[in-house]
């Protein structure tokens, strides 16, 4: 929180420029923000601390590990946060990609697939926390932006990042508990609203 403080860009930004202080963004995994430690760095530090400090109750008290891997603890973005009435049920919720270090990913996905105009924070017609699909150009029907080329290109680097975000988290609990005789779980989103139809967009927003 105190480096978020200094940088608020480590927090996920929405397109009005919402700041969700819940998790780290995915954006900055591998950097060094947080006093020369990147936060995949000190996610696996404290996993670390947390098996030698009760490495005596593992596999008899402690028989499973669940590693948080976003906000609560989920594999998401902090798409519909409900703090402040921000988001209600069932809104679509928003895409979390304006921070400046998922804006200079996405950027370098754009330039690399020969679109530099789509590398600049993501969709501006899908709507806000609270629409609907059908509120939206890009969420509507089975012709809204969702279905297009760009559709399709930005949803695959958004769900992308969030995929490459749980391998590296995994991969540090893997490496931390590969010896230690517990299960290791994580914790998938249920997005369930507005599942009939075409978009889902609530689960898009999400990643």
């Amino acid at each position: 929180m105190e480096e978020m403080d200094k940088d608020q860009d480590l927090a996920y930004t929405d397109r009005s420029g919402r700041r969700n202080y819940e998790y780290v963004s995915l954006g900055c995994d591998a950097l060094p923000v947080l006093k020369g430690r990147t936060p995949i760095q000190c996610y696996a530090d404290f996993m670390r601390a947390f098996r030698d400090r009760f490495a005596t109750f593992m596999g008899n008290t402690i028989v499973e590990i669940q590693v948080g891997m976003g906000p609560a603890g989920e594999l998401r973005y902090p798409s519909y946060p409900e703090s402040n009435g921000t988001w209600k049920f069932p809104g679509i919720g928003a895409f979390q990609c304006n921070d400046r270090y998922m804006r200079s990913s996405l950027k370098a996905a754009a330039e690399a697939a020969g679109k530099p105009q789509w590398g600049h924070g993501g969709p501006t017609d899908a709507g806000g926390y609270n629409n609907w699909p059908e509120d939206t150009i890009f969420f509507r029907g089975d012709n809204g932006g969702w279905s297009t080329e760009y559709g399709d290109f930005f949803l695959s680097w958004y769900s992308q990042m969030l995929l490459e975000h749980g391998d590296r988290i995994l991969s540090g609990a893997t490496s931390v508990f590969a010896a230690a005789p517990v299960e290791v779980s994580v914790k998938v989103a249920g997005i369930h609203w507005h599942y009939g139809t075409l978009s889902h967009a609530p689960e898009l927003t999400a990643g």
